[in-house]
C-alpha cells in the first residue's frame, strides 16, 4: 500500500548544536517542518522516552517559552528566557499525530539539539582572623566561593610563590551549583608584612582559575617593623599602639582595639568585575572596581587602558564600621583589537601613597568579535551536469573560539558538514573554512546554506543557490540521454501536452454527444410512426 504523501515527504529540521548560553540569557531552539503533515501539534520536549519533559507549549512555567513565528505553520522555533544550569540537556522538536478521543502519538522527531549552560562562579572571598597575630604564631584563613557547575574543583594556597599545604576543600551542593570552602594555617614571620597570601580555584568549565589575594600586613602584629616606617604617626596611633602592646597576650575579647587597629591594616586587593559576560566589539562594556579596608575617604581612583587614562564616574565611598569601602565604575568602548588590551584599576590612598594598589583585567575575557561570513564557489552558475563543484563557507575574524559552523542543503534531510573549532589568525582572532563538494545529474536549482552560531548569539545564515543545467561537451552519449530528460522536464512541453489532450478529450466528448443525440432522435421518430 502506498504511503500518504506527508509520510514520505514530511521532515522535521532541527540543528544538532551544541548551543552554549550563559545563566540568565535567552536560549533559542530552532525547528522547521515541511508543509504537508497529518493533523496534530508540534511540541518541544527535553529528553527522550517516558521521562521526557514538556517544554512547549506550557501554560505555567518559571520561564515560559515563546514562539518566534506565532502563526507560522512551518517555523516552530522557540525562545526560552532566563536559562539556569538545570536547563542544560538535549531538546527535541516533535511532530505529533492526532488519534481518536483527543489522543496523540509521536509522528516524527528532530534529531535533538544539545544545550550547555555556562555558569560564572562568584569571586572568592578570603576571611582572615578577627584579631592580629604575632610573628611566630599561626594564623588561620578561610576562603569560600559558590556557583560552580560541577564538583570538579581544585583549591591551592600560595605565599611568596610557594604552595602551602591546606586541608581538603569542603564542597557542598546548592540546588544545581556547588559551593567550596577551604581553610589553611599560615605560620607568620616578621618579614611577612611584605608578603601576600593567594588562593587559586581551578574548575572544569574554565581555562583560567579564580584568584583572590590577601596582604598579610593586614593581620600581622609586628610593632617595630610596622610602625618604624610611619614617621608621621599621630598621637592617636601612638596611644592605640601602647594599648595594643599591653593587651597583645590577652584573648581577642578586646574587639574594640581590634576594630580600631583595622584602620592600619591596609586596603584589600581590588576586584574588577564586568557587568556582562560578553560584549560585542563596537559596543560599550561596563566594569566595576571594588576594594575595602581604607583608613580614610582620601581615595583616588584612576582607570588605565593600555597606558592611557580613561574618564570614569566619581568613586562611591561608603563607611564600614571603622573603615571605608570604595566602588568605581567605568564605561569602556570596545574594538576588535581589544583582545590584546588590558584594563587597570589604579588606587591611591592616604595611608600609603607611596605604594598604590591596583588590579588588571584582560579585555579578551569579555570581548566578542562577530564573525565575517562569506560563501565561495569553485564554479559559477549554471553548473554543468555531472560536474563537481566545491563550496566553501569562510568564517573569519571572530573571537572567542566558541563557534559552530554547518552546511545545510535544501535537498538533504540534515546538516552535511560541520565544524566546531577555528584556527588562530596572526592578529589573535580565529577563522574556519568549511568545504562542501557536490554534483548533480539532473537539472535543478539547489539552495546551500551556511549556518554560523557564535558565542551563543543568534545564528547567521549565508545562502547560495546553484543552478545545475549545462551539459559538458565531452560527454556525447550522456548529452543525448540528458537532453531527453530536459525535454520531458520542460514546463512548456508539459503544458502543451496537457492542452492537446484536453482538446482531444473535448472533441471525443462532442462527437459522442452528437451521436447520442442522433440516436435519440431516430428512436423518437420510430416511436411516433408506430403510434400512428
Amino acid at each position: 500500500m502506498a504511503l500518504p504523501v506527508f509520510e514520505n515527504e514530511f521532515l522535521v529540521q532541527q540543528p544538532p548544536g551544541p548551543i552554549y548560553v550563559q545563566t540568565g540569557e535567552v536560549l533559542t531552539l530552532e525547528c522547521e517542518v515541511t508543509e504537508e503533515s497529518p493533523p496534530g501539534p508540534v511540541k518541544w520536549f527535553k529528553g527522550e522516552g517516558e521521562s521526557r519533559k514538556l517544554i512547549f507549549p506550557v501554560d505555567r512555567s518559571p520561564h515560559k517559552a515563546k514562539r518566534r513565528a506565532r502563526y507560522s505553520t512551518t517555523d516552530f522555533t522557540i525562545f526560552l528566557p532566563n536559562v539556569v544550569p538545570e536547563d542544560a540537556g538535549i531538546y527535541y522538536c516533535v511532530k505529533l499525530k492526532k488519534l481518536f478521543r483527543e489522543e496523540e502519538e509521536d509522528f516524527q522527531s528532530g534529531h535533538g539539539t544539545e544545550v550547555f549552560v555556562d555558569t560564572q562562579p562568584f569571586q572568592p572571598m578570603i576571611i582572615s582572623p578577627a584579631c592580629r597575630v604575632d610573628s611566630g604564631d599561626v594564623a588561620t584563613f578561610n576562603c569560600w566561593s559558590r556557583g560552580f557547575p560541577s564538583q570538579d574543583i581544585r583549591v591551592t594556597w600560595t605565599k611568596k610563590q610557594n604552595q602551602i599545604e591546606a586541608l581538603p576543600p569542603t564542597i557542598t551542593s546548592e540546588n544545581t551549583t556547588y559551593r567550596v570552602t577551604s581553610s589553611v594555617q599560615v605560620p607568620l614571620e616578621e618579614k611577612d608584612i611584605y608578603s601576600t597570601l593567594i588562593r587559586n580555584i581551578d574548575f572544569s568549565s574554565s581555562e583560567r582559575p579564580l584568584q583572590q589575594s590577601f596582604d598579610l600586613r593586614g593581620i600581622l602584629r609586628d610593632t617595630k617593623s610596622w610602625y618604624q616606617q610611619k614617621e608621621d604617626k599621630t598621637l592617636l596611633s601612638s596611644t592605640l599602639m601602647a594599648a595594643s602592646s599591653s593587651f597583645s597576650k590577652l584573648p581577642c575579647v578586646f574587639l574594640l582595639f581590634s576594630l580600631l587597629l583595622a584602620v592600619f591594616a591596609g586596603p584589600s586587593q581590588p576586584i574588577i568585575t564586568p557587568r556582562l559576560s560578553r560584549v560585542a566589539s563596537g559596543a560599550t562594556a561596563t566594569f566595576t572596581c571594588q576594594a575595602t579596608r581604607f583608613n580614610s575617604e582620601d581615595i583616588t581612583v584612576t582607570w588605565i587602558k593600555d597606558g592611557n587614562k580613561i574618564e570614569a564616574l566619581p568613586p562611591i565611598i561608603t563607611p564600614e564600621q571603622t573603615t571605608y569601602r570604595m566602588k568605581s565604575t567605568v564605561h569602556v568602548p570596545l574594538t576588535e583589537k581589544d583582545f590584546n588590551s588590558t584594563l587597570t584599576c589604579h588606587i591611591e590612598h592616604s595611608i600609603s601613597s607611596e605604594s598604590p594598589i591596583q588590579q588588571s583585567y584582560d579585555l579578551r575575557d569579555v570581548l566578542r568579535v562577530a564573525p565575517q561570513v562569506t560563501v565561495e564557489t569553485s564554479l559559477s552558475s549554471p553548473i554543468p551536469l555531472n560536474q563537481s563543484v566545491r563550496l566553501t563557507c569562510v568564517v573569519n575574524n571572530f573571537y572567542p573560539n566558541n563557534i559552530t559552523v554547518a552546511w545545510w542543503r535544501s535537498d538533504y534531510r540534515n546538516f552535511t558538514q560541520r565544524a566546531d573549532n577555528g584556527n588562530r589568525n596572526v592578529n589573535g582572532t580565529y577563522f574556519i573554512r568549511l568545504p562542501l563538494s557536490t554534483r548533480k545529474s539532473r537539472r535543478s536549482a539547489t539552495n546551500y546554506t551556511c549556518k554560523v552560531i557564535h558565542a551563543s548569539q543568534s545564528p547567521v545564515y549565508v545562502s547560495r543557490v546553484l543552478n545545475f543545467g549545462t551539459q559538458p561537451e565531452e560527454n556525447g552519449n550522456a548529452c543525448v540521454i540528458e537532453s531527453g530528460l530536459f525535454l520531458l522536464s520542460n514546463p512548456g512541453l508539459w503544458i502543451g501536452l496537457l492542452v492537446g489532450k484536453t482538446v482531444v478529450a473535448l472533441l471525443i466528448l462532442f462527437l459522442l454527444l452528437r451521436k447520442l443525440a442522433k440516436t435519440f432522435s431516430a428512436l423518437t421518430k420510430t416511436k411516433k410512426d408506430l403510434t400512428k
